[in-house]
């Protein structure tokens, strides 16, 4: 098993490029799927964000991971 951390560092290498700021209302969730590898086997993840605002400006927060 990973680290929550461990999830979201690999996950949010791609989560602006699944999903756009701008197709989603704040406060809405996506998931991005993550697949990492440790002493030989794999373990499947989901990492979920949340847009928030981040002052002005709105951002993919870390919400929480499915194992």
């Amino acid at each position: 098993m990973h680290t929550d951390e461990q999830v979201f560092k690999a996950a949010d290498k791609t989560v602006e490029l699944l999903y756009e700021l701008n197709d989603y209302d704040t406060g809405k969730s996506v998931d991005v799927f993550v697949t990492l590898e440790k002493d030989g086997q794999t373990f499947d993840y989901l990492a979920v964000y949340t847009k928030t605002l981040l002052g002005k400006n709105a951002a993919w927060v870390h919400s929480h991971v499915k194992k």
